[in-house]
């Protein structure tokens, strides 16, 4: 008796490799949700996400997304998983400096050959005169979503090339079209790392040497025992003065 047997192709897999995410450790690990492209923790008290950590290697590609009539240069993980699918809400992916760290993000990890990118949203009070501090809030499917006041990304360089070691960049940008910031060069945003920690409560890799930038196109590293160098600003950068400033 023959019986007919039929073998069905197993789907593959779509859960990224953990461990390798957790190469570097999570800023936080609660609420984490698994995507086969990244990993995201839900921040439940804003029904956003808090950050979103993706491993890019070789020479990844962009995709481009249209919002509001305009084509935009931007990946799919940023316009739509931290915004919640309202790109509306995420102004900083439109502008120039935006794009220009996209830019610097992809030519790191072609040339590096891998690069760890957490990526999330700040929320910081704002004070108009005579005014109490307030946070912005929006309206998305009938649910009030708190509108982001500024972006942060965080770069861990991990080179696949001989005698090369891992180095850190941290970045942020204001969440508006209209930016008080009105600087094109990339290394005006780029900040403390515990900057960004002191503001959302996350942690990333610690223990690290510093490389601090003191001049423009000047960088100094500190004599601190380390395998990974730690790309910043001084906590009295420009950008942390306008930080303050935004809070005033």
């Amino acid at each position: 008796m023959v019986t007919n047997i039929f073998f069905t192709k197993r789907p593959e897999s779509l859960s990224p490799d953990l461990l390798d995410l957790m190469k570097y450790g999570l800023p936080s690990m609660e609420n984490l949700y698994v995507h086969k492209d990244y990993v995201v923790s839900q921040d439940l008290s804003t029904n956003a996400p808090k950050w979103m950590c993706e491993h890019l290697q070789g020479n990844y590609k962009k995709l481009t997304t249209e919002a509001d009539g305009d084509a935009l240069h931007l990946r799919y993980n940023d316009a739509y998983v931290l915004s919640c699918g309202a790109t509306r809400v995420c102004k900083a992916f439109k502008l120039e400096i935006w794009r220009k760290l996209e830019k610097h993000v992809s030519q790191m990890t072609e040339k590096f050959g891998s690069v760890y990118v957490y990526t999330g949203p700040m929320y910081l009070p704002s004070c108009r005169p005579d005014e109490d501090w307030t946070l912005e809030y929006q309206i998305v499917d009938w649910i009030p979503l708190p509108t982001p006041s500024h972006y942060f990304k965080v770069l861990i360089i991990d080179p696949q090339l001989p005698e090369c070691v891992p180095y850190m960049e941290g970045y942020i940008i204001d969440n508006k079209l209209n930016s008080t910031c009105s600087s094109t060069e990339l290394t005006d945003y780029l900040c403390d790392i515990a900057e960004i920690e002191r503001h959302t409560g996350l942690r990333f890799f610690e223990g690290v040497q510093s490389t601090v930038r003191f001049e423009k196109k000047q960088y100094k590293t500190e004599n601190q025992p380390s395998n990974l160098q730690y790309l910043s600003e001084s906590i009295h950068s420009m950008h942390a003065n306008r930080l303050r400033n935004h809070q005033l």
